[in-house]
């Protein structure tokens, strides 16, 4: 369904879905098969999560476009419904605040506990101020720095596991699905990273994923400095270059024994929760998965 004079109505992904956000964009957004990775093969603990695509249409050619994804999250022992949205994007011959208003509101209103989407410092602040002014949620914003670094080169230790080990251990301060089994074969099947490895030391949980140009920090077992100093420094075994998602309010510390940064991008989590639903969190200390940043 289309838009009408009353609104937005939901229907299904498409996969022309991806031509016509890559158009708004003006860049590949990944490319096709992530694309396809994401939306067509998600799961949630071995179910298919809702998928809703709100559209604004004129004369059947589609200007705008807004992904509503419903899953089941975990945070330590506490259990939300959360809605993600995300793929906004809107033409740019019509590209108007009252448009990017219905699109965000209309893959709000989805009947869940939380709401969540991530973009830019900009971006993120326009959605915070709609969100704010036209729905009952409270909402909160945590930021973070999508960091490209190169560790020292020193020793550390560490072992290889395989993923039937890692999804038996306990993931803390982790905002996310739960993290069994199947989560890893999905995670396995990402089209942008060439390998994957999974290690330990000690308490210490691992995943990287490693692409031609760095080794990515996918998952991490708790948030704690050491965990993050040791991954970082692990990182050099598969690459010259990590890149981390950091906590903006600790980076300083936790990149205090980097010898180069080479990017810092500005990355932000919007948590809309509705009254009593309310997730008991510590934003210095949450670890969002690259599963999770959709």
């Amino acid at each position: 369904m289309t838009m009408t004079s009353k609104g937005l109505y939901p229907s299904r992904v498409f996969d022309t879905d991806y031509d016509t956000i890559s158009q708004f964009y003006g860049r590949d957004l990944g490319g096709k098969d992530f694309f396809t990775w994401k939306h067509f093969k998600d799961t949630d603990h071995l179910t298919s999560p809702i998928k809703r695509v709100y559209r604004h249409q004129s004369d059947h050619v589609t200007q705008g476009i807004i992904i509503s994804t419903i899953y089941s999250f975990t945070y330590n022992l506490q259990h939300r419904t959360v809605n993600i949205i995300g793929d906004l994007g809107i033409d740019d011959a019509v590209k108007s605040t009252s448009l990017i208003k219905s699109l965000l509101l209309a893959g709000h209103q989805q009947n869940t506990d939380i709401v969540i989407c991530y973009s830019d410092d900009r971006k993120i602040a326009i959605y915070k101020k709609i969100f704010d002014k036209y729905t009952a949620t409270t909402n909160y914003i945590t930021p973070y720095a999508d960091t490209l670094l190169q560790p020292a080169r020193s020793s550390t230790l560490f072992e290889e596991i395989s993923a039937e080990k890692i999804s038996d251990i306990s993931f803390y301060n982790n905002l996310g699905r739960k993290k069994d089994l199947n989560y890893f074969y999905y995670l396995q099947q990402h089209p942008l990273y060439q390998r994957f490895h999974f290690i330990k030391y000690k308490d210490f949980y691992c995943v990287f994923g490693l692409t031609k140009d760095y080794a990515e920090i996918l998952e991490l077992s708790h948030t704690c400095d050491e965990i993050f100093f040791w991954a970082i420094q692990t990182s050099q075994y598969f690459h010259i270059r990590c890149k981390v998602l950091l906590p903006k309010s600790r980076f300083e510390k936790l990149t205090a024994k980097t010898p180069k940064i080479i990017n810092k991008k500005d990355f932000n989590l919007l948590l809309s929760s509705n009254k009593g639903k309310e997730l008991d969190f510590d934003p210095a200390h949450t670890w969002i998965s690259r599963l999770e940043r959709r």
